[in-house]
């Protein structure tokens, strides 16, 4: 019979043999799981641009107008900054146009902005002279900021600019009907690292180059349609003076009034294409 009293005086012993075998012997230890918080979610209930968040980096959206009961996209966008997490941002059916006073809607985090289709949710530039939306985020964003679910349309100095150090992804997105007279990229100026797929950039125009895609930076187009645009300078399409990648994809109906229809690829650059359709693209030179 093994008394309790003997027990006791074995196991000091017996704990340095354990730990030993437990290194030497191939006992694994047990690893602690990390505990990964869900993102901030923000749901936009207001396409009214009027008012600013009441109180940023709260983690809630809400604007001083009526406090408590109305979030709108600024707010959102704001409050997302402020935490500088990965928050989600849920915009409704409806049309969302930025108060001339106050500027571009920026993004200046890892935030997924979400619509409901790009035939529901409308981010709109109202023919206001100024960009519609500038990306300022953080070149670590995990994930990647995105855009997902919407259009951009009828801004008049560029739809998007996504700005050095900034990796940013767009799906499922239409932009559409934007203009510049100045600069370079009627649709979007990319100056970071863009991810375009299944989405569409078409009608944009531009009096100086690029009428729907102008690119510095790294940018990669999959499974998506470039049409339509117009510049009136060179780069109906796409002007690369960086990295591109599209793959595919079509480039159709671009067009400009000397070289690069549907793509000026500039002395330097790099671009590979591989099974994109080009057609219908016009230039006169």
């Amino acid at each position: 019979m093994i008394r309790l009293h003997h027990v006791a005086q074995v196991l000091p012993r017996l704990l340095p043999l354990l730990v030993s075998a437990a290194i030497l012997g191939g006992l694994t230890p047990v690893a602690h799981a990390e505990i990964v918080q869900p993102p901030t979610l923000f749901t936009v209930n207001t396409t009214s641009d009027v008012g600013n968040d009441f109180s940023l980096g709260d983690g809630r959206c809400d604007i001083a107008i009526n406090p408590g009961d109305q979030c709108n996209l600024r707010a959102a966008l704001a409050e997302s900054a402020a935490l500088a997490g990965n928050e989600r941002i849920v915009l409704p059916q409806g049309t969302f146009k930025p108060l001339a006073d106050k500027g571009p809607f920026q993004v200046k985090s890892c935030a997924s902005i979400e619509g409901a289709g790009v035939d529901k949710t409308f981010i709109d530039g109202d023919q206001l002279g100024m960009t519609l939306i500038s990306v300022e985020a953080t070149p670590n964003c995990a994930p990647t900021t995105s855009f997902n679910n919407l259009t951009m349309q009828r801004a008049k100095s560029g739809g998007l600019v996504v700005g050095e150090e900034t990796n940013i992804v767009l799906n499922h997105v239409v932009v559409r009907d934007n203009q510049r007279s100045t600069g370079f990229g009627g649709g979007i100026a990319n100056g970071g690292k863009l991810l375009i797929k299944d989405s569409t950039i078409d009608g944009n125009n531009n009096i100086a180059r690029a009428g729907g895609i102008a690119n510095a930076g790294t940018l990669t187009i999959l499974r998506s349609t470039i049409s339509n645009n117009l510049s009136e300078n060179r780069g109906g399409g796409i002007v690369n003076a960086g990295t591109l990648t599209i793959e595919q994809s079509t480039l159709t109906g671009n067009r400009t009034k000397y070289n690069g229809g549907a793509l000026l690829n500039n002395v330097g650059a790099t671009a590979t294409l591989r099974n994109v359709t080009i057609v219908g693209n016009e230039a006169n030179s």
